[in-house]
Protein backbone atom coordinates (compact mmCIF):
# COMPACT_ATOMS: atom_id res chain seq x y z
CA UNK A 1 0.00 0.00 0.00
CA UNK A 2 2.22 2.58 -1.25
CA UNK A 3 -0.34 5.39 -0.84
CA UNK A 4 0.66 4.72 3.36
CA UNK A 5 3.30 2.54 3.49
CA UNK A 6 5.42 5.75 2.12
CA UNK A 7 4.24 8.04 4.67
CA UNK A 8 4.54 5.39 7.98
CA UNK A 9 8.56 7.05 8.09
CA UNK A 10 7.42 10.36 8.65
CA UNK A 11 5.67 9.39 12.14
CA UNK A 12 8.64 7.26 13.50
CA UNK A 13 9.74 10.03 15.35
CA UNK A 14 6.51 11.09 16.79
CA UNK A 15 5.26 7.71 17.64
CA UNK A 16 9.22 7.56 19.70
CA UNK A 17 8.11 10.75 21.11
CA UNK A 18 4.38 9.98 22.54
CA UNK A 19 5.74 6.17 23.48
CA UNK A 20 8.63 7.58 25.24
CA UNK A 21 6.27 10.62 26.88
CA UNK A 22 3.95 7.39 27.84
CA UNK A 23 6.77 5.67 29.88
CA UNK A 24 7.56 8.91 31.67
CA UNK A 25 4.06 9.60 32.81
CA UNK A 26 3.33 5.95 33.09
CA UNK A 27 0.34 6.44 31.12
CA UNK A 28 -1.54 7.48 27.99
CA UNK A 29 -3.23 10.84 27.94
CA UNK A 30 -5.33 11.75 24.31
CA UNK A 31 -8.34 14.05 23.70
CA UNK A 32 -11.08 12.88 21.44
CA UNK A 33 -13.19 15.64 19.40
CA UNK A 34 -14.85 16.20 16.28
CA UNK A 35 -16.81 18.40 13.85
CA UNK A 36 -14.39 21.52 15.38
CA UNK A 37 -13.21 23.40 12.05
CA UNK A 38 -15.56 26.40 12.16
CA UNK A 39 -12.81 29.39 13.64
CA UNK A 40 -16.07 30.38 15.75
CA UNK A 41 -16.70 31.70 19.26
CA UNK A 42 -17.42 27.76 19.88
CA UNK A 43 -14.50 26.34 18.57
CA UNK A 44 -12.50 28.37 20.97
CA UNK A 45 -14.30 27.80 24.34
CA UNK A 46 -13.93 23.80 23.50
CA UNK A 47 -10.43 24.94 22.96
CA UNK A 48 -10.36 26.58 25.84
CA UNK A 49 -11.93 23.89 28.19
CA UNK A 50 -9.50 21.42 26.49
CA UNK A 51 -6.86 23.38 27.93
CA UNK A 52 -7.93 23.18 31.59
CA UNK A 53 -8.41 19.53 31.50
CA UNK A 54 -4.50 19.21 30.13
CA UNK A 55 -3.32 21.42 32.58
CA UNK A 56 -4.12 18.72 34.96
CA UNK A 57 -4.52 15.66 32.97
CA UNK A 58 -1.26 14.10 30.51
CA UNK A 59 -2.48 14.79 27.20
CA UNK A 60 0.18 13.50 24.54
CA UNK A 61 -2.10 14.06 21.29
CA UNK A 62 -5.30 14.41 20.01
CA UNK A 63 -7.37 12.71 17.72
CA UNK A 64 -9.40 14.66 15.34
CA UNK A 65 -12.64 12.99 13.97
CA UNK A 66 -13.27 15.24 10.87
CA UNK A 67 -15.60 18.28 9.58
CA UNK A 68 -11.80 20.38 10.25
CA UNK A 69 -12.81 22.60 7.96
CA UNK A 70 -16.07 24.00 7.81
CA UNK A 71 -18.06 24.45 5.55
CA UNK A 72 -16.62 23.18 2.53
CA UNK A 73 -12.99 21.82 2.99
CA UNK A 74 -9.91 23.34 2.13
CA UNK A 75 -8.90 25.56 -1.48
CA UNK A 76 -5.80 24.65 -1.30
CA UNK A 77 -2.91 23.21 1.05
CA UNK A 78 -1.94 26.40 2.22
CA UNK A 79 -5.19 27.50 2.79
CA UNK A 80 -5.79 30.77 5.01
CA UNK A 81 -8.33 28.49 6.28
CA UNK A 82 -5.96 25.88 8.09
CA UNK A 83 -4.83 28.87 10.20
CA UNK A 84 -8.42 30.55 11.13
CA UNK A 85 -9.83 27.15 11.73
CA UNK A 86 -7.21 25.39 13.19
CA UNK A 87 -4.04 26.71 14.26
CA UNK A 88 -5.59 30.30 15.84
CA UNK A 89 -7.83 27.98 18.17
CA UNK A 90 -5.12 25.85 19.30
CA UNK A 91 -2.96 27.83 19.85
CA UNK A 92 -2.44 26.87 23.32
CA UNK A 93 -2.63 23.49 23.12
CA UNK A 94 0.94 22.15 22.54
CA UNK A 95 0.42 18.49 21.70
CA UNK A 96 0.17 17.04 18.08
CA UNK A 97 -3.84 16.53 16.61
CA UNK A 98 -3.83 13.20 14.67
CA UNK A 99 -6.94 14.19 12.22
CA UNK A 100 -9.19 11.77 9.99
CA UNK A 101 -11.42 13.37 6.98
CA UNK A 102 -15.27 14.25 7.01
CA UNK A 103 -17.88 15.12 4.19
CA UNK A 104 -17.00 19.18 4.55
CA UNK A 105 -13.57 18.08 4.59
CA UNK A 106 -14.87 16.54 0.74
CA UNK A 107 -17.16 19.09 -0.60
CA UNK A 108 -17.95 19.59 -4.18
CA UNK A 109 -20.99 22.05 -4.50
CA UNK A 110 -23.12 21.76 -1.55
CA UNK A 111 -21.43 22.10 1.78
CA UNK A 112 -20.95 18.68 3.18
CA UNK A 113 -21.92 16.95 0.45
CA UNK A 114 -18.67 15.04 0.67
CA UNK A 115 -18.76 13.86 -3.73
CA UNK A 116 -15.41 15.47 -4.10
CA UNK A 117 -12.82 13.24 -2.48
CA UNK A 118 -9.61 14.90 -3.83
CA UNK A 119 -10.27 18.12 -2.11
CA UNK A 120 -9.35 15.87 1.32
CA UNK A 121 -5.96 15.47 -0.36
CA UNK A 122 -5.32 19.39 0.69
CA UNK A 123 -5.72 17.75 4.24
CA UNK A 124 -2.85 15.70 4.04
CA UNK A 125 -0.48 18.17 2.51
CA UNK A 126 -1.00 20.50 5.23
CA UNK A 127 0.62 18.07 7.34
CA UNK A 128 3.80 19.50 5.95
CA UNK A 129 3.27 23.38 6.70
CA UNK A 130 2.39 22.37 10.52
CA UNK A 131 4.19 21.15 13.38
CA UNK A 132 0.57 20.41 15.21
CA UNK A 133 -1.82 19.10 12.56
CA UNK A 134 -0.82 14.96 11.63
CA UNK A 135 -2.78 13.55 8.53
CA UNK A 136 0.02 11.52 6.90
CA UNK A 137 -2.13 10.11 4.60
CA UNK A 138 -5.89 9.74 4.18
CA UNK A 139 -5.91 6.85 6.36
CA UNK A 140 -2.84 5.35 8.85
CA UNK A 141 -2.15 4.00 11.70
CA UNK A 142 0.01 5.24 15.19
CA UNK A 143 1.50 3.74 17.88
CA UNK A 144 1.15 4.94 21.50
CA UNK A 145 1.81 3.51 24.78
CA UNK A 146 -0.09 0.25 24.57
CA UNK A 147 -2.33 1.60 22.23
CA UNK A 148 -2.61 1.64 18.60
CA UNK A 149 -4.92 4.50 16.98
CA UNK A 150 -6.16 3.32 13.29
CA UNK A 151 -7.90 6.56 11.36
CA UNK A 152 -9.52 5.34 8.57
CA UNK A 153 -11.23 7.28 6.10
CA UNK A 154 -15.56 7.39 6.00
CA UNK A 155 -16.31 9.21 3.32
CA UNK A 156 -16.09 7.48 0.43
CA UNK A 157 -18.63 4.90 1.99
CA UNK A 158 -20.74 7.41 3.83
CA UNK A 159 -20.75 10.45 1.99
CA UNK A 160 -24.23 12.15 0.77
CA UNK A 161 -23.79 12.01 -2.94
CA UNK A 162 -20.64 9.94 -4.73
CA UNK A 163 -17.64 10.63 -6.37
CA UNK A 164 -18.24 11.10 -9.97
CA UNK A 165 -14.75 9.10 -10.36
CA UNK A 166 -15.27 5.36 -10.10
CA UNK A 167 -12.09 5.49 -7.79
CA UNK A 168 -13.75 7.17 -5.11
CA UNK A 169 -17.02 4.84 -5.37
CA UNK A 170 -18.45 3.37 -1.83
CA UNK A 171 -17.17 -0.25 -3.11
CA UNK A 172 -14.25 1.24 -5.49
CA UNK A 173 -11.13 0.46 -6.18
CA UNK A 174 -9.69 2.94 -2.83
CA UNK A 175 -12.24 1.39 -0.52
CA UNK A 176 -10.92 -2.13 -1.47
CA UNK A 177 -7.25 -1.24 -0.40
CA UNK A 178 -8.06 0.61 2.51
CA UNK A 179 -10.14 -2.00 4.08
CA UNK A 180 -7.70 -4.72 3.36
CA UNK A 181 -4.89 -2.37 5.17
CA UNK A 182 -7.28 -1.30 8.56
CA UNK A 183 -8.43 -5.23 8.12
CA UNK A 184 -4.33 -5.97 8.14
CA UNK A 185 -3.44 -3.80 10.27
CA UNK A 186 -5.68 -4.24 13.04
CA UNK A 187 -5.53 -7.82 12.89
CA UNK A 188 -2.05 -7.86 12.75
CA UNK A 189 -0.89 -5.74 15.47
CA UNK A 190 -0.40 -7.12 19.14
CA UNK A 191 -1.39 -3.85 20.85
CA UNK A 192 -2.94 -4.22 24.26
CA UNK A 193 -5.30 -2.08 23.10
CA UNK A 194 -7.01 -1.14 19.48
CA UNK A 195 -8.50 2.05 18.39
CA UNK A 196 -10.36 3.24 15.03
CA UNK A 197 -11.51 6.87 14.42
CA UNK A 198 -13.24 8.55 11.34
CA UNK A 199 -15.82 10.14 10.85
CA UNK A 200 -19.19 8.95 10.38
CA UNK A 201 -20.59 6.39 13.15
CA UNK A 202 -21.20 3.20 12.76
CA UNK A 203 -24.01 3.31 15.43
CA UNK A 204 -25.83 6.46 17.02
CA UNK A 205 -29.22 6.90 18.94
CA UNK A 206 -28.53 10.28 16.93
CA UNK A 207 -30.26 11.60 14.13
CA UNK A 208 -28.24 11.53 11.65
CA UNK A 209 -28.79 7.90 11.31
CA UNK A 210 -32.08 9.01 9.70
CA UNK A 211 -30.54 11.35 7.07
CA UNK A 212 -30.39 9.11 3.45
CA UNK A 213 -27.26 8.94 1.33
CA UNK A 214 -27.44 7.91 -2.50
CA UNK A 215 -25.48 4.38 -1.34
CA UNK A 216 -27.47 4.03 1.47
CA UNK A 217 -25.82 2.56 4.73
CA UNK A 218 -24.76 -0.55 3.52
CA UNK A 219 -21.38 0.30 2.19
CA UNK A 220 -20.24 1.97 5.47
CA UNK A 221 -21.45 -0.78 7.32
CA UNK A 222 -20.34 -3.98 5.17
CA UNK A 223 -16.53 -1.84 5.62
CA UNK A 224 -16.89 -1.39 9.24
CA UNK A 225 -18.45 -5.24 9.92
CA UNK A 226 -15.17 -6.63 7.53
CA UNK A 227 -12.49 -4.87 8.38
CA UNK A 228 -12.63 -2.94 12.16
CA UNK A 229 -15.79 -5.12 14.40
CA UNK A 230 -14.30 -7.37 16.99
CA UNK A 231 -10.68 -6.22 16.02
CA UNK A 232 -11.16 -2.44 17.30
CA UNK A 233 -11.81 -2.36 20.96
CA UNK A 234 -13.64 1.41 20.50
CA UNK A 235 -14.55 3.10 17.00
CA UNK A 236 -14.76 6.68 18.19
CA UNK A 237 -16.39 9.13 15.50
CA UNK A 238 -17.58 12.58 15.01
CA UNK A 239 -21.04 13.66 12.75
CA UNK A 240 -23.69 13.49 15.26
CA UNK A 241 -22.58 17.15 16.84
CA UNK A 242 -23.19 15.48 20.27
CA UNK A 243 -21.20 12.59 22.85
CA UNK A 244 -22.47 9.22 23.38
CA UNK A 245 -20.88 5.83 25.01
CA UNK A 246 -22.79 3.06 22.97
CA UNK A 247 -22.59 -0.65 24.08
CA UNK A 248 -21.04 -3.10 22.00
CA UNK A 249 -23.54 -4.98 19.93
CA UNK A 250 -22.30 -8.41 20.17
CA UNK A 251 -24.32 -10.50 17.12
CA UNK A 252 -23.59 -7.45 14.60
CA UNK A 253 -19.54 -6.27 15.59
CA UNK A 254 -18.55 -8.42 18.37
CA UNK A 255 -16.87 -6.71 21.48
CA UNK A 256 -16.57 -3.50 20.19
CA UNK A 257 -17.72 -0.25 22.08
CA UNK A 258 -18.76 2.89 19.83
CA UNK A 259 -18.07 6.57 21.04
CA UNK A 260 -19.16 9.59 19.24
CA UNK A 261 -17.72 13.00 20.03
CA UNK A 262 -18.43 15.21 17.34
CA UNK A 263 -19.04 18.74 19.72
CA UNK A 264 -16.47 20.57 19.32
CA UNK A 265 -17.64 23.54 17.55
CA UNK A 266 -20.96 22.70 16.73
CA UNK A 267 -23.88 21.64 18.67
CA UNK A 268 -27.61 21.04 19.15
CA UNK A 269 -28.06 17.24 17.42
CA UNK A 270 -31.46 15.69 18.40
CA UNK A 271 -31.35 12.07 19.97
CA UNK A 272 -34.11 10.06 18.27
CA UNK A 273 -37.85 9.62 19.71
CA UNK A 274 -36.84 5.90 19.75
CA UNK A 275 -33.45 5.14 20.82
CA UNK A 276 -31.93 2.00 19.46
CA UNK A 277 -28.76 1.14 20.84
CA UNK A 278 -27.91 0.61 24.80
CA UNK A 279 -26.07 3.61 25.93
CA UNK A 280 -23.66 4.08 28.71
CA UNK A 281 -24.26 7.62 28.61
CA UNK A 282 -24.71 10.17 26.06
CA UNK A 283 -25.33 14.17 25.61
CA UNK A 284 -27.01 15.77 23.06
CA UNK A 285 -27.22 19.65 23.11
CA UNK A 286 -24.21 20.74 24.19
CA UNK A 287 -20.41 21.32 23.23
CA UNK A 288 -17.90 19.15 24.27
CA UNK A 289 -15.00 16.60 24.33
CA UNK A 290 -13.42 13.94 25.69
CA UNK A 291 -10.58 12.88 27.08
CA UNK A 292 -8.98 8.93 27.07
CA UNK A 293 -6.35 7.72 29.51
CA UNK A 294 -4.70 4.12 28.88
CA UNK A 295 -3.09 2.66 31.89
CA UNK A 296 -1.96 -1.07 31.59
CA UNK A 297 -5.23 -2.87 30.96
CA UNK A 298 -7.63 -0.07 31.73
CA UNK A 299 -8.73 2.99 29.78
CA UNK A 300 -10.77 5.66 31.30
CA UNK A 301 -12.86 7.73 29.42
CA UNK A 302 -14.10 10.87 30.49
CA UNK A 303 -16.45 13.13 29.12
CA UNK A 304 -16.59 16.80 29.36
CA UNK A 305 -19.18 19.51 28.73
CA UNK A 306 -18.05 23.32 27.49
CA UNK A 307 -20.02 25.64 29.59
CA UNK A 308 -21.03 29.30 27.79
CA UNK A 309 -17.70 30.74 29.36
CA UNK A 310 -15.35 27.77 28.42
CA UNK A 311 -14.63 26.13 31.43
CA UNK A 312 -14.82 22.23 30.82
CA UNK A 313 -17.14 20.18 33.40
CA UNK A 314 -16.77 16.35 34.06
CA UNK A 315 -20.19 14.87 32.77
CA UNK A 316 -19.53 11.37 32.81
CA UNK A 317 -16.52 8.59 33.30
CA UNK A 318 -16.24 5.19 32.57
CA UNK A 319 -13.59 2.52 33.07
CA UNK A 320 -13.01 -0.21 31.05
CA UNK A 321 -10.97 -3.18 31.36
CA UNK A 322 -9.17 -6.29 29.78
Amino acid sequence: MTMNGSRIKIYTLIIFLISLTSFVHGGTGFIVLGDSGTGTDKQYRVANGIQQVCDNRPCLFAIGLGDNIYESGPKNETDQQFIDKFEDPYQNLNFPFFMALGNHDNTLLIPGDGAYNYRGNYEVAYTEHSDKWKMPARYYGIEAGNGLFVAYDSNPMASYLPDANPYWWPRGTYVQEEKAWVKQTLTESDATWKFAFAHHPYLTNGRSSLEPTLAGPKPHDDFVEEAICDEADIIFAGHEHAQEILHNEQDDCGKTIFVTSGAAAKDGSKRRWFPRHDRYWDNFGDLGFMHGYLDGDQLTLRAYRVDDNGNAVLEHQEEFNK
